[in-house]
């Protein structure tokens, strides 16, 4: 009785302090979000459960930046929606609007993709943009690592900072590291 007790507390404990969603509900989240045309990618997902049949969602939408802010807004408005009534996932999106046409940025946006994924095939990048100015470029973006990573963030950094300045010492990088699950 007492280790059924102790299982079930632990249990109890875990959903009251939060534990990790499973993979497949995340992946059937990313997955039921990019089937909407016009959305381009999907990151920065959290999931909280509240019982069995009851969870509420946030997940960052990355839209053209050239499609007008209103028809993207309802666009996201949709989805929300769609989730409300098909599943049991109240589902919160924001709004991320890429530049996909201006080939300087679609260039150093593959060029960054390939040097993160260069440290570790785990790591993801997303928000990448670019600040054009007379004596240098900023460029600025996330990088998303798992949990398990052996690398310190200052060594990622440096590592990032390091390479993308390789490429043109006018480029000023404004980087995020975050975790992911």
């Amino acid at each position: 009785i007492g280790w059924s007790a102790v299982g079930i507390l632990k249990e109890i404990f875990s959903k009251l302090i939060g534990q990790a969603p499973d993979k497949e509900l995340l992946t059937f989240i990313k997955d039921k979000i990019k089937s909407h045309q016009g959305v381009l990618d999907v990151h920065d997902l959290s999931v909280y459960s509240y019982g069995p049949n009851k969870s509420f969602a946030s997940a960052h939408m990355e839209v053209d930046a050239n499609i007008d802010v209103l028809v993207s807004h309802e666009l996201v408005d949709d989805i929300e929606r769609e989730f409300a009534t098909s599943t049991n996932i109240i589902l919160t999106g924001h709004l991320d609007p890429i530049v996909t046409d201006n080939e300087q940025v679609n260039s150093l946006r593959q060029k960054v993709e390939e040097i993160v994924k260069g440290i570790d095939k785990d790591f993801s990048m997303h928000d990448f943009r670019m600040v054009f100015g007379e004596n240098h470029t900023n460029v600025l973006f996330d990088v998303a690592i798992p949990f398990e990573t052996k690398l310190e963030r200052s060594e990622i950094e440096n590592i990032i900072q390091a390479k993308i300045k390789e490429i043109d010492e006018r480029y000023r990088v404004v980087l995020n590291i975050e975790h992911y699950m």
